[in-house]
């Protein structure tokens, strides 16, 4: 059986683009169901908003993105993806993450 995206209306800015849908793959849930949920991807994209992102990989033309941030004194990182086209930004996985004294991308 294969998952599909969820999909939510929004207004985002990621890596200079703006974006009007968000796709959620299900796949979070096989690893990380008793924490996480779409709506706390959802508080997690948002606190991403606007923050200057690098890119991690193109595979097969999607933009892949790792990106780290903090949400009620927890750390996440999330697994961020671009089609070529733009047409939405798609979180692949999002997961809890030790603190790192080094964290790239705070809040």
């Amino acid at each position: 059986m294969m998952l599909e995206y969820r999909k939510y209306p929004v207004f985002l800015k990621f890596g200079g683009m703006f974006f009007h849908e968000l796709w959620i793959d299900p796949h979070y849930e096989e690893g990380h169901r008793s924490y996480m949920d779409d709506q706390l991807i959802l508080r997690l994209v948002r606190n991403i908003y606007n923050h200057d992102v690098k890119l991690e990989s193109t595979i097969v033309g999607y933009k892949y993105f790792k990106v780290n941030t903090k949400y009620d004194s927890k750390s996440y990182r999330l697994i961020v993806v671009v089609p070529t086209d733009f047409s939405y930004l798609g979180v692949r996985s999002a997961f809890r993450i030790k603190e790192s004294k080094n964290e790239e991308n705070k809040d």
